[in-house]
């Protein structure tokens, strides 16, 4: 039973790369037909491939949820842009979610100081 358990997890794991792909660009498509920039679509289609890269399964937004929370290296800004992402992937789709709350820290603007002559 075991075995059949974990051929079917293979199988799925093989077509779920396949699938989540072709759902990209479908969604690359759907983002022009909406009229979005060139370049609001050029950077949610590389966060989205980014998700799946790092193992995100695009049609279960908890395993996306997981996935964007586990970056520590990623800052609240970037996780905020991929939460963005996902949300406009699940309007194509149809679908809704819970989306986490990320917050952008503002940094302050360098302002060089005055040299005295």
């Amino acid at each position: 039973m075991a075995a059949v358990e974990k051929e079917e997890k293979e199988k799925r794991g093989q077509g779920g790369a396949t699938e989540a792909s072709g759902k990209v660009v479908e969604f690359l498509w759907w983002l022009k037909k909406q009229g979005y920039a060139e370049s609001t679509i050029k950077s949610r289609v590389k966060l989205l491939k980014r998700l799946v890269k790092l193992g995100a399964n695009l049609l279960d937004p908890d395993s996306v949820k997981e996935v964007i929370a586990k970056q520590d290296t990623w800052n609240p800004g970037r996780k905020e842009l991929a939460v963005d992402a996902y949300s406009s992937f699940l309007t194509m789709l149809g679908g809704a979610w819970n989306p986490p709350r990320y917050k952008r820290i503002p940094k302050l603007p360098f302002i060089p100081l005055r040299k005295r002559n």
